[in-house]
């Protein structure tokens, strides 16, 4: 009965990740937006779990990690473009851009925390 089990192996991470994505997936849909981040954290530990070897583990760990930074890069980049048009044309423009920008992310990050506050 159990002959054919270890044709399964080669299939096995396959086999996790479409389980998991499966069980995430009908979390999402019970629990929401706010079950976003818990899921997005599920998501790549799964990913990483269900890598083969611990190379390959380490290859999903550190692509994810650079998609990430670069991701921030290229936001960081695209803002301080727009600065630098701004500051060409008045310098106005430019400390209004830095102010706004630096006030926004700070009310996101009190945003951010208490709404996790909130939610333990």
């Amino acid at each position: 009965m159990n002959a054919g089990l270890p044709m399964l192996y080669p299939a096995l991470p396959e086999i996790t990740l479409a389980l998991g994505a499966m069980v995430l997936l009908m979390l999402g849909a019970y629990g929401g937006a706010k079950s976003t981040p818990a899921i997005t954290t599920a998501s790549f530990l799964l990913l990483v779990a269900a890598a083969p070897t611990r190379r390959a583990q380490l290859a999903y760990f550190v692509s994810f990690a650079a998609g990430t930074m670069i991701g921030m890069l290229g936001v960081s980049f695209s803002l301080a473009a727009i600065v630098r048009l701004a500051s060409g044309r008045a310098a106005r423009w430019a400390t209004v851009l830095h102010l706004g920008s630096a006030v926004t992310s700070v009310a996101v990050g009190f945003a951010l925390a208490a709404t996790t506050v909130a939610g333990l």
